[in-house]
């Protein structure tokens, strides 16, 4: 609700229909584009955990002593 007590539904019932459509196909948008980045995020934190599958977990091949 806003600060008059209006709600989005009725500020959004009282729009033009092809405005209503253009907010309705931008929120969708920005929605779709909120998904991908939380989805890269978790991908980029995933990718920086060690795996020990992978052979990172016993440390660099750099360390070992000769």
């Amino acid at each position: 609700m806003t600060d008059d007590g209006t709600s989005l539904e009725d500020m959004l019932a009282a729009l033009d229909p092809a405005r209503r459509a253009a907010i309705e196909a931008e929120a969708d948008r920005l929605h779709a584009e909120y998904l991908k980045q939380q989805a890269l995020r978790k991908a980029k934190k995933r990718a920086k955990t060690p795996s020990v599958r992978q052979g990172q977990g016993s440390g660099s091949p750099l360390n070992h002593s000769a």
